[in-house]
């Protein structure tokens, strides 16, 4: 990731795969270094919810130039967390 480029963090409550995640990030990209860390499924209305009673974990779906994706196991909310605390290199 190129640290002169802004950096923006992605999420949501449709998961990694979601259509809409893809779209934004084709339309990001050639103005920032994305991040996507978001569920590994559908969390619609957990927008806001923690997980405390099951580990959460994360992979790494994909890394190319400017674009890193992970999917976690856990919530919108859950995601966020673990993007700013352990992937994140810098301020999005």
């Amino acid at each position: 990731m190129d640290s002169h480029r802004p950096l923006i963090l992605i999420s949501n409550d449709g998961g990694y795969l979601a259509k809409g995640i893809h779209e934004l990030v084709g339309f990001l990209h050639p103005m920032a270094d994305i991040i996507v860390v978001a569920p590994d499924g559908p969390r619609s209305g957990m927008a806001c919810a923690i997980t405390s009673q099951l580990p959460v974990t994360l992979t790494l779906v994909s890394q190319a130039e400017g674009v890193t994706i992970y999917k976690c196991t856990g919530t919108p909310t859950d995601c966020v967390k673990l993007a700013l605390d352990t992937v994140v290199p810098r301020k999005p």
